[in-house]
C-alpha cells in the first residue's frame, strides 16, 4: 500500500497537481531534536507550486530540484498542515475522514514533529529551500552513498575544519581587468558573484542545521556525509557570506579565513547587505591590506592569513621573496644518484654550484636542493650519506647563490644541520607529519617552511591511495601541517602549503587538484605548485619523462591563472617566461619607462632587448640582434 502511495503521488504530481509525499526521517532539525517525518509537496508545474508556497510564506528559492520533480521539503506544524490539506487529494480519500496513512505511518496529529522556532523572516516558515542529500542512482560509474551517520546535537568531530573556495575562479579576474581598464567601480562587482564554499568535517547535525540557517539566507546550501561526520556545500555573495562566517562558531572561523584569502582580499572589499555589520577589523572597501593581527587577521579567532596582506616581503634568515605580486619560480636541484627525472647530472658540489649558477641566470627566485629522492623505487640513505651528499652543497651554493636556498627533507637532523650551513627554508615532504621535532627546528632557526601533503610515509609511500574527497582530504592534511608549525613557533607569513602533485595519488587525483588548485589558496597560505615531469604529465601526453616540458609549461600557466605563488620546475626559462606572460595576463602589467622594445604596429624594434626586471636574453642573443 505504501508503494501504491507514492505511484498515486507521484502520477498526480507528474500531471502538473499538487501531491503530497510522506517519508520517515529521523534526522535533527535547527531546534535540536529529532524529526521523526519529512513531508515533501511536490508538482511538475513550478509556477503552480509556487504559488501554494506563496500562501504559507514559503519563498520560492525554497523550491527544491534535487531528484526528477520540483518540491518543497517540510517539517514541524507547516508539514502536519501541508499533509491535513492534500494527503487526501493526493492518495484518493477524499470524503472519507482523515487519512490514516497506511503501511504503519501514523496520522498527522500524532506524528510529534518538532515544531521551528519563529524567526524574524517570514521566508523561513518551516521550508527547507536546502537541498538534503538523497541517494544517488546506481549506475556504471556512480555508487549509492552511505547515509549520514547518526550522531547526538554537539558531537566532538577529529581533525581541524577547513573550509575551501569551490568556485567561481574568473570572478576576480573579471573584476580586476575591468578596474585596469578605467571601471574602479568594477571590484564591487566581486561581491555580486555567486562564491561557493565547502565546509568540512562537521558533525550531521551541526552541518544540517546549518545549511538550512544558510540556504534561508542565500538561496543554496546543502550538506554530505563525509568522513565519518559531514560537510557542508553553500554559495552566496560574499557580503551574505561574511554574516554568516560571524554568527557561526569554529565553521564560520574556517568560512572567514577563506573569505579573506579571496583574489580581492577580506570581504570588507565587499559591501554587506543594509544593516549589516562589516568584519570586525575590516578596512576600506576594495582595499587589499587586512588590518588586525599584521598577518591579515581582523576576523576574530580565525588566526593568521597571509595572503589576504596583498603583496609582501618576507624576509628568510636574511634572504627575503615577494609574495602576491608574480609567480615565484623554485628550480629543482637534485643531488642525488637516483631522482626520477635528473638523478646523478648534480651529485657533486662543482656540478650542483654550476646548475645553481644557470638557474639564477634564468629566473630562478629559490632553489630547492634535495638528498634524497622521492621516487618510490629509489634508495632511501642512511643520514650519515644523506649528509655527506647535502652539506658540502649548501655551504657553496649560500657562499656563492644570491637566491634563497630550499632544503628538501622531512628528518630534523638533516634540516638542522643544513640550517646551520646556511640553508633559508625547509621543504617537507611530509607537511610535518613523518619527523614531530621538524616544526621546531625550522622555528629555532627562523626558517620557513613548505608543507606539502603526502599520503604515506616518505620511506614507504602508499601504493594505493584512496581518498573520499581529493581536495577536502588534502585541505585538512595542509592544515594539520600549519597548526604544527605554528604551535612550534614557525612565523605565519613563512609558511607555504603544497598540494603534492604526484607523490601519493593517482592521475585522476593529480587532474582533479590541478582543476581545484585555488581552493588551497583558501587556508590563508601561499601555494606551491610542483607538477613539473611528474607522471600525470606523462599519463596524459603519452611521453617519458626527459619529454614533458610543455606539459609541464600547461600547469605552470595554469597555476598563474588560479593564483598559485610558486612553482618547482626543472626547467628554468621556460617556465620563468610561461609564468611571466600568465603574470601578465591574469595579474596586470606596468609598462617600462623607456617603453617597450617593439612597436606594436610595424613590429620593429626600438631599443635592444635586455632584462625587463627578471629574464636575461638567452645566450647568443646580442649576436641575433646584430
Amino acid at each position: 500500500r505504501l508503494v501504491d502511495q507514492w505511484r498515486r503521488a507521484l502520477a498526480r504530481a507528474r500531471r502538473g497537481e499538487l501531491a503530497v509525499l510522506r517519508q520517515p526521517w529521523n534526522r535533527p532539525v535547527p531546534d535540536g531534536t529529532v524529526a521523526p517525518y519529512l513531508v515533501k509537496v511536490l508538482c511538475a508545474d513550478e509556477a503552480r507550486l509556487a504559488a501554494w508556497g506563496t500562501r504559507y510564506g514559503l519563498p520560492a528559492r525554497g523550491i527544491c530540484h534535487h531528484g526528477r520533480l520540483p518540491h518543497f521539503d517540510l517539517w514541524g506544524p507547516l508539514a502536519e498542515r501541508a499533509w491535513a490539506e492534500l494527503a487526501p487529494a493526493t492518495l484518493g480519500t477524499a470524503g472519507r475522514g482523515n487519512p490514516s496513512g497506511s503501511a504503519g505511518m501514523p496520522s498527522p496529529a500524532p506524528l510529534g514533529l518538532p515544531a521551528v522556532p519563529p524567526r524574524p523572516n517570514p521566508e523561513q516558515g518551516g521550508a527547507s529551500p536546502v537541498k538534503d542529500p538523497e541517494p544517488a542512482r546506481p549506475g556504471p560509474s556512480t555508487a549509492a552513498p552511505s547515509p549520514a551517520p547518526a550522531s547526538r546535537p554537539g558531537r566532538a568531530v577529529p581533525g581541524p575544519v577547513v573550509a575551501v573556495h569551490r568556485g567561481p575562479w574568473p570572478a576576480g579576474d573579471t573584476a580586476a581587468r575591468l578596474v585596469r581598464t578605467g571601471w574602479p567601480g568594477a571590484r564591487a562587482l566581486y561581491d555580486r558573484w555567486f562564491h561557493v564554499f565547502e565546509i568540512a568535517p562537521l558533525a550531521p547535525d551541526q552541518a544540517r542545521q546549518l545549511a538550512h540557517e544558510a540556504a534561508s539566507r542565500t538561496g543554496f546550501a546543502t550538506w554530505r556525509p563525509y568522513a565519518g561526520a559531514a560537510s557542508l556545500l553553500l554559495g552566496g555573495p560574499v557580503g551574505t557570506l561574511w554574516q554568516l562566517a560571524r554568527e557561526w562558531a569554529g565553521a564560520g572561523r574556517a568560512l572567514a579565513r577563506a573569505l579573506l584569502s579571496l583574489p580581492f582580499g577580506h570581504g570588507a572589499g565587499a559591501a554587506a547587505p543594509a544593516g549589516a555589520a562589516a568584519p570586525a577589523g575590516a578596512g576600506p572597501a576594495g582595499s587589499t591590506a587586512a588590518p588586525g593581527d599584521g598577518h591579515g587577521g581582523p576576523f576574530p579567532g580565525i588566526g593568521p592569513v597571509p595572503v589576504a596582506g596583498g603583496p609582501r616581503r618576507v624576509d628568510f634568515r636574511g634572504r627575503s621573496l615577494v609574495f602576491g605580486q608574480r609567480t615565484l619560480i623554485m628550480g629543482v636541484l637534485n643531488v642525488t644518484p637516483d631522482s626520477f627525472s635528473d638523478g646523478g647530472r648534480y651529485n657533486a658540489p662543482d656540478r650542483a654550484l654550476r646548475r645553481a649558477l644557470e638557474m639564477v641566470a634564468e629566473g630562478v627566485d629559490l632553489i630547492d636542493v634535495g638528498a634524497e629522492s622521492a621516487n618510490i623505487a629509489a634508495s632511501k640513505p642512511e643520514l650519515e650519506e644523506e649528509l655527506a651528499r647535502l652539506i658540502p652543497v649548501v655551504e657553496r651554493l649560500v657562499r656563492e647563490v644570491d637566491v634563497p636556498i630550499s632544503i628538501d627533507t622531512y628528518k630534523a637532523p638533516v634540516a638542522e644541520a643544513a640550517l646551520q650551513a646556511g640553508a633559508h627554508i625547509i621543504n617537507d615532504i611530509s607537511g610535518l607529519h613523518a619527523d614531530p621535532d621538524l616544526a621546531a627546528v625550522c622555528a629555532r632557526y627562523g626558517a620557513g617552511v613548505v608543507i606539502m601533503h603526502l599520503q604515506g610515509h616518505p620511506r614507504n609511500l602508499t601504493r594505493d591511495p584512496q581518498y573520499e574527497d581529493v581536495v577536502l582530504d588534502i585541505a585538512r592534511y595542509l592544515q594539520e601541517g600549519i597548526d604544527r608549525a605554528l604551535q612550534a613557533g614557525v612565523r605565519p607569513e613563512a609558511i607555504v602549503v603544497d598540494p603534492g602533485i604526484g607523490v601519493g595519488k593517482r592521475t585522476r587525483h593529480n587532474l582533479e587538484i590541478l582543476e581545484n588548485l585555488g581552493a588551497f589558496r583558501s587556508l590563508g597560505y601561499p601555494v606551491l605548485l610542483g607538477a613539473s615531469r611528474t607522471s600525470v604529465i606523462g599519463n596524459v601526453l603519452e611521453t617519458p619523462i626527459g619529454d614533458r616540458l610543455e606539459g609541464t609549461l600547461a600547469t605552470t600557466a595554469l597555476a598563474a591563472v588560479h593564483g598559485a605563488d610558486m612553482v618547482r620546475v626543472h626547467d628554468i626559462r621556460a617556465n620563468a617566461r610561461v609564468a611571466r606572460m600568465a603574470d601578465a595576463l591574469v595579474r596586470g602589467w606596468d609598462e617600462p619607462a623607456a617603453g617597450w622594445p617593439f612597436d606594436a604596429v610595424t613590429g620593429k624594434q626600438r631599443r635592444p632587448l635586455r632584462e625587463l626586471g627578471r629574464l636575461p636574453a638567452g645566450p647568443g642573443a646580442e649576436d641575433r640582434q646584430a
